[in-house]
């Protein structure tokens, strides 16, 4: 199982330099990683999620990537492992690994009244292009 989920979250620039730091404290990410450009126009936060399961016998693990720059923060949750689609191996009704940092992300837009979007995959191709 792989999925992407694609924000990017819009407004003021200090309370957006301050949005992976809360994140990071208010979640407990097993690794770290961060790079910020020499001329600190951009930050680059990578934060790794992982938790185990032993009665599906499976490995889920959660890598959050958060790019901010001075208007806006582009946010990309990537799941992979699991065992989705084996019979029996259905997830419980207790919030996914990837709700939790993804609540996270969307309840800091709210507090801050930032404008959060949900990029699809064709938008975020166009403008690669």
């Amino acid at each position: 199982m792989s999925a992407i989920r694609k924000f990017m979250v819009f407004g003021p620039s200090d309370t957006l330099q301050r949005m992976s730091k809360v994140v990071l404290d208010n979640t407990s990410p097993q690794y770290t990683f961060n790079s910020k450009s020499k001329d600190l126009a951009k930050n680059v936060d990578v934060l790794v999620y992982e938790e185990h399961q032993k009665l599906m016998n499976s490995s889920l693990s959660v890598t959050l990537i958060m790019e901010t720059s001075s208007t806006s923060v582009r946010v990309d949750i990537v799941t992979t492992g699991g065992r989705m689609g084996f019979s029996g191996s259905a997830p419980s009704e207790e919030a996914t690994l990837t709700d939790t940092v993804t609540d996270h992300i969307v309840d800091f837009a709210k507090r801050f009244g930032l404008t959060i979007q949900e990029a699809s995959d064709k938008a975020s191709t166009e403008a690669q292009v």
